[in-house]
């Protein structure tokens, strides 16, 4: 992976964690509850933090963990959506931004990552 996507993935990890702490929903009274105050919101910390450390071992399969931010986060802001006492914070919306987008450039660096194999290497390896 290249040195700039790397940093770009890695603060978008960071950002998906930071945004745990930011309210998640507003209720009608005004009060506010943050993303680590919920079990969903934990598991996206969790899962935004996991997302960093994969990014700094080079592992391909990175894309996993944001991917996951997104399934939590994004089920807890259409959860949010659909009920008419509360509103999603801007935490969540945060959260699920910044999770997919770096779900998106991890998937897009998998694949770009991957090589073609040349007609010769693949009658070379035929051949053992």
């Amino acid at each position: 992976m290249q040195p700039s996507s790397r940093i770009v993935a890695q603060g978008l990890g960071l950002v998906v964690a930071l945004g745990t702490l930011l309210p998640w929903a507003t209720f009608d009274d005004r009060d506010s509850v943050s993303g680590v105050s919920l079990a969903p919101g934990t598991l996206v910390l969790f899962a935004g933090l996991v997302a960093i450390v994969l990014v700094q071992m080079n592992i391909r399969a990175a894309w996993i963990a944001p991917g996951f931010a997104v399934a939590v986060a994004g089920r807890e802001l259409a959860s949010r959506l659909g009920d008419a006492g509360t509103a999603p914070g801007i935490g969540l919306w945060i959260s699920v931004i910044a999770a997919v987008a770096a779900a998106v450039l991890l998937i897009r660096q998998m694949f770009a990552s991957i090589e073609r194999v040349s007609p010769d290497q693949a009658n070379t390896s035929q051949d053992l």
